[in-house]
């Protein structure tokens, strides 16, 4: 089975206050933490305009759902991670086809 999930996102006030040189090594620190990820496959889209309350959405498709689970955990306790929080989650599964 397949588990695929959808990380809303939305920045708290707090980011306003970092450096921009704080800023942009949060933003280092979230990518890298995204690039070590093995076991989930993702997908990032901005979000701005489409989703009221949220600004970025990440696609996340792996076996087993306690991976992205990890993988959500892992992000928010990035220095970036600090400064979002999750608007909404959605959750689902999709099996093989009978006729495979």
């Amino acid at each position: 089975m397949s588990y695929h999930s959808y990380f809303f996102f939305d920045i708290e006030p707090s980011l306003h206050s970092l450096s921009e040189s704080e800023l942009s090594k949060a933003k280092k620190d979230f990518l890298a933490c995204l690039a070590s990820e093995k076991e989930v496959r993702f997908q990032s889209y901005a979000t701005l305009g489409f989703k009221a309350g949220t600004r970025l959405m990440l696609h996340c498709n792996t076996d087993a759902p306690e991976k992205m689970q990890n993988l959500l955990r892992d992000l928010l306790h990035t220095s970036l991670g600090k400064h979002l929080k999750v608007a909404y989650t959605l959750l689902g599964m999709t099996r093989s086809s009978q006729y495979n």
